[in-house]
């Protein structure tokens, strides 16, 4: 009797602690409450300068974002514990057709997601890996790097500052992975605002990390190498280099200005050279692109070509495309390439498609 009652107490016990386990269960974020959601509502409001509301739905994106991975991970170590999978190994091929035999659908489905995002060569073949991995994605970069930009329109640029660099540490995580160069533009234009030119410095190179030309000592010195003033240098120069990876280009358009200001003329001459190519490869690949006939004849031909379209015209403003032409002759010229540069000007004063740098030009043939 005195046994039975003690069953009874158990299984008591047992009713009552089911429902405190069942709530310590992580709960899977409801569809239309996704993270992105709020994300996307808090870019509106940040755009339409709600900064308050745009700050609440980005940190409400935050949590959600930290729910979504804490029921993820309680999915995935749930199915760790079947026998029938843990006898599989860490292979994950092999543990996903386990998933399948085994019928559970839902950690199959979690894993495939962050496969079809990642691909297989990041979490290499390991099931180890996606669960460790699965703690990482709970950091939401989009998310800290908006409120980044709220804290820096509301020129509170320390604290603007500490979620630029926070996106920046789990910009693996980026939904767009070259999001992660945005970031450091961001970081480096903040740094420039807050006269830390070190990191200013520092977050432009980081951008330039990823430039295989730059990178290239073998590429870089044969470029510089054919900086000379020789006869036919400057058509040479044009004609023969291109550098596809434009999303360095505006890094080095302001490594260069900022070298030239503090007169290391030797860096920004290495900089200088590749953004002037670099330019020069995106408006041959435009024209080529939008006409089969199109041919690049030389330096000049490219930029009366430029003359005649508004939209190349305004594109190279925007992008300081005109400045860098006449910052690269400069930097020529202070590196000692004297009749490089004046070639160079020569063919700006003629043929530059906005008429300030023609006259900016035309003064440096004057002295």
């Amino acid at each position: 009797m005195k046994k039975n009652k003690i069953l009874l107490l158990g299984f008591a016990f047992m009713f009552i602690l089911l429902p405190v386990f069942a709530q310590s269960a992580p709960k899977k974020v409801p569809k239309g409450k996704e993270e992105w959601r709020y994300l996307n509502q808090a870019k509106e409001a940040f755009e339409k300068k709600d900064y308050g509301t745009a700050f609440t739905l980005a940190e409400r994106s935050k949590e959600v974002r930290r729910q979504d991975s804490s029921y993820e991970s309680y999915v995935l170590e749930y199915a760790q514990r079947k026998i029938k999978l843990r006898k599989v190994g860490d292979k994950l091929d092999e543990v996903l057709n386990e998933l399948k035999v085994i019928k559970q659908d839902e950690a199959y489905r979690i894993i495939m997601r962050h496969l079809d995002k990642k691909g297989k060569a990041f979490f290499k073949n390991s099931f180890a890996k996606v669960l460790d991995y699965i703690p990482y994605y709970s950091n939401y970069a989009e998310a800290d790097y908006l409120i980044a930009q709220i804290y820096r329109v509301e020129t509170e640029y320390e604290i603007a500052m500490s979620y630029y660099k926070r996106a920046f540490s789990y910009c693996e995580n980026l939904d767009v992975p070259a999001q992660k160069y945005d970031i450091l533009y961001d970081m480096a234009s903040l740094s420039f605002d807050m006269q830390n030119f070190d990191d200013y410095e520092k977050y432009l190179l980081m951008i330039l990390d990823d430039n295989k030309y730059y990178k290239d000592d073998k590429f870089m010195n044969a470029v510089c190498n054919l900086i000379t003033d020789s006869s036919g240098s400057l058509s040479k120069f044009f004609m023969l280099y291109r550098c596809d990876d434009f999303i360095g280009l505006k890094a080095l358009i302001q490594l260069n200005d900022f070298y030239l200001k503090q007169g290391l003329t030797s860096k920004a001459f290495k900089t200088s050279a590749l953004a002037a190519i670099t330019a020069v490869t995106k408006i041959d690949h435009f024209y080529s692109t939008r006409d089969s006939n199109y041919e690049y004849k030389d330096f000049a031909n490219l930029l009366r070509n430029c003359s005649k379209d508004e939209d190349v015209i305004k594109w190279g403003n925007d992008e300081r495309i005109w400045e860098l032409f006449y910052l690269f002759g400069k930097t020529c010229s202070e590196n000692g390439k004297i009749l490089f540069a004046k070639h160079l000007f020569e063919t700006l004063k003629l043929d530059c498609p906005d008429p300030y740098w023609k006259k900016m030009a035309e003064k440096m043939l004057l002295g």
